[in-house]
């Protein structure tokens, strides 16, 4: 029996790590838009892609001048980005649609 501080805690079965054993099948996605004109002020879903295409996707959508990054924050599993976006959200959906697909 392991112990954290003063309470005691039950190892992990068989010697198993959350972190290590899982297999993630979907990447939560959550884009939250900074600017307080624009009618886009938050979009989520999840995807099944892989973190790494979802990140070429958002980055494209960087490079083309269409958001701005504030904060981005990835796992294995969680896909977060606080945007800049001037655009309004009929003029950005279909971006973003096809780089969260």
């Amino acid at each position: 029996m392991a112990s954290v501080g003063d309470k005691e805690v039950s190892p992990e079965p068989n010697g198993a790590s959350p972190s290590t054993n899982e297999t993630i099948n979907e990447v939560d996605i959550i884009w939250h838009n900074m600017y307080a004109p624009s009618t886009f002020s938050t979009w989520r879903k999840t995807s099944s892609r892989s973190i790494a295409e979802l990140l070429v996707d958002f980055a494209k959508l960087v490079d083309d001048g269409i958001v701005s990054v504030i904060s981005l924050n990835v796992s294995k599993a969680s896909f977060v980005a606080v945007v800049g976006c001037e655009r309004d959200w009929d003029g950005v959906k279909d971006l973003i649609f096809g780089a969260t697909r």
